[in-house]
């Protein structure tokens, strides 16, 4: 039987004597975690004693804190006080605010050390203190307490006033929710090959650390009336998952991981969740004009992006989470080098994910207005063309996108097709090395 480390068993009997049988977190995209453990205690006999549990999350909230007992119809809670109001120098120097504190001095010469009582009068900054009737601007030797303020906790903790009657060790639930727990998904595309690599990347900044637990991970956008705490600087742990099992949960989804992890505090853990050999892809060169109107000749960029469908065939056919898609493309040394990346929302089983990769070096389009009259009754005649220059190696097909606002028609009719909000679309196939000039026409009704 493998051995719990030292670290893991002091951690358990820290907790009152009391110890976590089983941890399950829940962590949101936007940095809400939902805790649920089951604690192993033996309590206290009698009615309105205290009880304490330490080592909570710093960021718990306390109006969401629930504790129960399955087995225990004795044991009833009548208060709660959740202490996070933790050690530092600051808060420690403020309750000895006016009171005598003592100094240990080291004289530099002798190196002897003397130790002096004086005054605290202010502890902002480099702090102003009274020794021996003169004022100190900055603490001359080592500050001395004699102990520790009350009102201040080493760690955040929960302490209840209750009621028992049971003195055999009885199993507890307990459940709160937390904040500094966000998680992201992060994936790595080959643009070659059509492999595809995600991770998930969990954060925790909630003040304490989680061992040995479950940990669920639930997509979608849950609706808080706050806002998430922001992360500080983690270290970053690495693991790979066998297989995140994706299920429906309400309106969004969850995805388990299989095995059990830790989460230290203020660390970042990656865990691979999905992955693909046999991604087919498809290319795609996309010119839009949002409605440009120039007599000079106006260059539009090619736009290139790369568009899949989450499906089985694809090797995938799971919900995908939100997250930064990085594409990489193999060069002749066999070295993958970064090509772009794009974000991509929430995405449904057999839904297509278009990635915006750049723009197209070797494919050039100029726009231009080559006239524009007024007609009868209140209408606009503007001519434009439109050039596309492929100076690839292989054959290509654009899409060239306009949009025309308002009542318009446009000569050649059949050129193009009305997509929806004011867009026209026509494809234009292009053999390499070839120029294409379109030319159209578009009447306005104003």
């Amino acid at each position: 039987m493998k051995q719990k480390p030292l670290l893991y068993i002091l951690f358990l009997f820290a907790l009152n004597n009391s110890t976590i049988e089983s941890t399950s977190l829940t962590l949101y995209n936007d940095g809400t975690g939902y805790v649920n453990q089951t604690i192993k205690a033996e309590l206290p006999i009698g009615e309105f004693i205290d009880w304490k549990l330490d080592n909570l999350a710093a960021s718990l909230e306390a109006t969401s804190v629930r504790l129960f007992s399955a087995s225990n119809d004795s044991f009833k809670i009548h208060e709660q006080n959740f202490e996070y109001d933790l050690v530092n120098k600051s808060k420690i120097l403020e309750k000895y605010l006016g009171k005598e504190i003592k100094f240990a001095i080291t004289n530099i010469s002798t190196g002897r050390i003397t130790n002096k009582k004086g005054l605290l009068l202010s502890n902002v900054g480099e702090g102003v203190y009274k020794i021996d009737n003169e004022i100190y601007i900055g603490a001359p030797g080592r500050i001395i307490l004699p102990d520790l303020p009350d009102g201040l906790a080493i760690m955040p903790s929960l302490k209840w006033k209750i009621s028992n009657s049971k003195k055999t060790k009885q199993d507890l639930q307990l459940s709160y929710l937390m904040s500094g727990t966000p998680w992201s998904s992060d994936y790595s595309l080959n643009v070659n090959d059509g492999s595809l690599v995600g991770w998930v990347t969990l954060n925790n900044n909630s003040g304490t650390s989680f061992r040995d637990s479950n940990i669920n991970l639930v997509a979608g956008e849950i609706n808080r009336a706050r806002q998430p705490v922001e992360n500080l600087r983690m270290q970053k742990v690495y693991a790979e998952a066998d297989s995140v099992q994706s299920e429906a949960l309400f309106e969004y989804h969850m995805y388990t991981l299989p095995n059990k992890t830790d989460l230290p505090d203020k660390s970042i853990k990656q865990v691979k969740f999905v992955s693909s050999n046999s991604i087919a892809l498809q290319r795609k060169y996309t010119i839009e004009n949002h409605g440009y109107s120039y007599q000079n000749i106006n260059k539009i960029p090619v736009k290139v992006s790369v568009e899949f469908s989450n499906s089985d065939e694809n090797g995938l056919g799971v919900p995908l989470p939100k997250g930064l898609i990085r594409m990489f493309a193999t060069d002749s040394s066999g070295n993958n080098q970064f090509v772009g990346e794009d974000r991509v929302s929430h995405t449904p089983k057999n839904e297509t994910i278009s990635l915006n990769a750049g723009e197209a070096f070797d494919i050039v389009s100029d726009f231009k207005e080559l006239s524009t009259r007024n007609l009868e009754g209140n209408k606009t005649e503007k001519k434009y063309q439109l050039s596309i220059r492929n100076r690839k190696d292989v054959d290509i097909v654009v899409s060239y996108k306009a949009r025309l606002w308002g009542d318009v028609q446009i000569k050649p009719s059949d050129m193009f097709k009305n997509t929806g909000n004011s867009w026209y679309e026509s494809e234009i196939t292009i053999k390499s090395n070839q120029e294409i000039t379109l030319d159209y026409t578009v009447v306005f009704n104003n």
